[in-house]
């Protein structure tokens, strides 16, 4: 009836929960403004599919961002009040230097980054659309943090394997 799932495995699956998880969030977050949007007539059904492709890119990219943090608190395994502690300063530094004018690449902060322009209706000044991110490097900043995140994640529960 049992049979033995290694860490790895146990640990993948995490991740792909999340990953999931984060994706149902991000649709279902936009879905009501969206719909809204057709109802009152300011979004047309080309901008419907748009918005949705962008929201579900986002979530992605917000749930690759987090993994660091989702390592950390899998590790902290009962410690429930230190994982609150661990991940409201994410959350709070990540607002913090996103706000800022900077392109500190904080995993967060480059995903608002590189998505404010896509989600804004208005026009930006150049000095303002300097400090966002480019797609190309939003996302090698994003895949150097989730391949970084899972070797991490891999090699903390290989040993506690051992």
């Amino acid at each position: 009836m049992t049979f033995r799932v290694s860490k790895r495995s146990l640990l993948l699956a995490k991740i792909i929960a999340t990953l999931i998880i984060g994706v149902i969030f991000a649709v279902v977050s936009l879905i009501l403004p969206i719909i809204l949007g057709v109802v009152r007539g300011n979004i047309d059904l080309g901008q419907f599919f748009t918005t949705l492709g962008i929201g579900l890119i986002i979530g992605v990219m917000v749930t690759v961002a987090d993994l660091p943090l989702l390592i950390v608190v899998l590790k902290m395994k009962k410690n429930y009040l230190m994982s609150f502690v661990v991940s409201l300063s994410y959350t709070i530094l990540s607002f913090v230097t996103s706000l800022q004018y900077n392109r500190f690449p904080l995993p967060l902060s480059v995903v608002f980054k590189w998505s404010l322009p896509h989600i804004s209706s208005g026009t930006m000044s150049a000095s303002i659309t300097r400090l966002f991110f480019s797609t190309p490097s939003c996302i090698g900043i994003l895949c150097i943090v989730g391949f970084l995140s899972c070797y991490v994640a891999v090699k903390l529960f290989e040993s506690e394997e051992e």
